[in-house]
């Protein structure tokens, strides 16, 4: 006899995978003999609706970084200082108090200028309205205190990844 998960076992089974030890990102940069200090680093995450998580087997909501796919990696990401360039994935799965909701969403693309210290969240907020939920998706940048310095938008074009790939990060 064939035995089924309920969807709320899976939902805590998902929620209890740690992310890497020691409160440090999965580093997406070289290992050398001695890694960067966490004020020499960015931090890349993503928040998706309140009391949700990804279905067992759900990609990651963040799919590639700087062309790398990080869909199957666990979050949240150590970056090097400099320009990274985040796209969402576009197929969500996702469980939540509400109940459970599956969906295509357009890839964002997020060119993010990203400073040593300073975290980065990818977020997805659904308003739901009329048997449908609308989705946005933005990025904000949180300096080494906590606080919201900036929004950022998607990019609406291949001329903000270019700006992006030419700028050079204030020393630190």
């Amino acid at each position: 006899m064939r035995r089924l998960i309920p969807l709320w076992l899976a939902v805590a089974v998902a929620g209890c995978l740690a992310g890497p030890p020691g409160g440090r990102g999965s580093p997406l940069y070289p290992i050398g003999p001695s890694q960067p200090s966490r004020t020499e680093v960015a931090m890349l995450d993503y928040r998706r609706p309140g009391g949700s998580a990804p279905v067992v087997g759900s990609p990651s909501f963040i799919r590639s970084v700087d062309g790398r796919d990080v869909s199957t990696m666990t979050a949240p990401f150590e970056l090097l200082p400099g320009c990274h360039v985040v796209e969402t994935a576009g197929r969500q799965v996702t469980a939540g108090k509400a109940g459970g909701y599956t969906g295509d969403l357009d890839p964002h693309v997020f060119p993010l200028r990203m400073r040593a210290g300073h975290e980065y969240t990818v977020v997805e907020e659904t308003e739901p309205g009329g048997g449908f939920a609308n989705i946005s998706v933005r990025a904000i940048e949180r300096d080494p205190a906590g606080k919201q310095t900036r929004e950022i938008p998607a990019a609406t074009g291949d001329s903000e990844v270019q700006a992006c790939r030419s700028w050079t990060p204030p020393p630190s």
